[in-house]
């Protein structure tokens, strides 16, 4: 990789906690994120605090509170793009977005 750029790893669920936190360990010095690594949310939750990459959500968002659910209370650092692409941001309106930061 050159300098300056960073890698996204996406395993779409693929990963066992243990190895979710194994990759992170072993990549501690690669700039990356990692996207869904683990099923569910609770796995997610697990990792978090032992992984050193930010968390990036996917599959498991299905709409925008979630979203803002999952981010404000520090799960993930950010949300994919395939919600986008399924039309997710279009079908949740802003205040719908702003009740799951608790606004």
């Amino acid at each position: 990789m050159r300098p300056g750029n960073d890698l996204a790893v996406d395993t779409n669920r693929g990963w066992s906690t243990a190895e979710a936190i194994q990759v992170s360990d072993a990549c501690a010095n690669i700039t990356m994120s990692m996207e869904q690594p683990c099923a569910t949310e609770a796995e997610l939750a697990a990792i978090k605090p032992r992984i050193r990459h930010p968390l990036v959500i996917d599959e498991n968002t299905t709409d925008l509170p979630t979203v803002a659910r999952m981010i404000s209370s520090g799960l993930a650092n950010g949300f994919g793009s395939d919600q986008i692409r399924r039309g997710c941001a279009a079908q949740s309106s802003s205040s719908e977005f702003e009740q799951g930061l608790g606004q």
